[in-house]
């Protein structure tokens, strides 16, 4: 058998804590898209959309930031994220928008990213405790016998 390279590496190659980079990483970055979508899809004159886009994305992206530098760290960043694509996807309706032919494009862009932040979210917060699955070795007595103490 010949030796592996890193081509030949299969998604089962990536370590849970790397996915959780991974899936966060991606977060981040839906989170800065939230931030920016008002101003780049030109819906800032509703002030709901817009507020809302800009509230979530900077609590997306902060959590999915924190979760990028500590990835065995604070699983219920993650679980927050499911929370906030939750919201995203329900917000529109819960605000009545879009009204008057206006907000279909911040509508579908929140339901869309909505999706795409509860289940990164989703991936993220799955895969932390797998790291912590596996059992550790304690050190226990020398074989052969036990401590000595002097």
């Amino acid at each position: 058998m010949e030796p592996r390279t890193t081509f030949d590496r299969t998604p089962n190659d990536v370590g849970p804590l790397n996915q959780v980079k991974m899936a966060s990483g991606l977060n981040l970055i839906a989170g800065l898209w939230l931030i920016i979508s008002p101003f780049v899809l030109g819906y800032t004159d509703l002030n709901q959309a817009m507020w809302n886009s800009l509230i979530v994305g900077i609590l997306v992206a902060a959590m999915a930031a924190a979760r990028v530098a500590m990835p065995g760290h604070y699983p219920w960043m993650s679980w927050a994220n499911v929370a906030l694509g939750i919201w995203l996807i329900a917000s529109p309706f819960i605000y009545s928008y879009p009204r008057d032919g206006e907000g279909e494009t911040a509508m579908w862009n929140e339901i869309v990213m909505g999706i795409i932040v509860a289940g990164l979210g989703l991936w993220s917060a799955s895969r932390t405790h797998i790291e912590s699955d596996v059992p550790h070795h304690t050190p226990g007595p020398p074989p052969g016998g036990t401590r000595a103490t002097t």
